[in-house]
């Protein structure tokens, strides 16, 4: 009897490799397809001990909306954003709306930058290329960044490269940096 037990044990053991192979399917992929590009966003989070102030230039319970090239009306609650730089009260229950979807050539990159004043960790979040057409549905995704946050800063741009009010705070500039790669 323990004799068939190793024999399977071993069956099994010598098998295995060869099934993680297969889930792999090609690796190396195929030279003569081309990858698809994709509109998911890329969402990155930062919680270092380091992240202190960042956000200095904002008072308590305040957000700062900076709006770059677009051509959609954006509000955060009931408040339409109309200028290009809004500062506004932080509130649990508002969040950033569009008013319609454009094209899906259209692209959007939008910038989240959040703290809580007496917290060491700061809360940072980009969304790279996202496509006019699902403008409406991406208002949904990040509705509730902004929640349980002392002060924050989001800048939504148009375009392929991310954009934002440079010099606010030293800090801001090299946090954005850091998650877009760009100066």
């Amino acid at each position: 009897m323990k004799f068939k037990k190793s024999r399977l044990l071993l069956s099994v053991l010598a098998f295995a490799p060869l099934c993680a192979l297969a889930a792999c399917g090609n690796a190396g992929g195929d030279p003569t397809t081309t990858p698809q590009p994709t509109s998911a966003p890329v969402q990155t989070t930062s919680d270092a001990h380091d992240d202190k102030k960042v956000l200095d230039f904002l008072n308590s319970g305040k957000v700062r909306i900076d709006l770059f090239d677009l051509d959609v009306n954006v509000s955060y609650g009931n408040q339409a954003l109309s200028n290009p730089s809004n500062v506004i009260s932080l509130s649990d229950s508002a969040y950033i709306t569009f008013n319609k979807n454009t094209t899906a050539n259209d692209v959007y990159n939008v910038i989240i930058v959040a703290e809580k004043i007496n917290s060491d960790g700061l809360h940072t979040q980009k969304y790279a290329q996202i496509e006019g057409s699902s403008l409406l549905d991406f208002q949904d995704l990040i509705k509730d960044q902004l929640k349980g946050y002392d002060r924050a800063y989001v800048a939504i741009s148009k375009g392929t490269t991310f954009k934002w009010t440079k010099g606010l705070s030293a800090k801001l500039d090299e946090k954005i940096q850091a998650i877009t790669g760009q100066n």
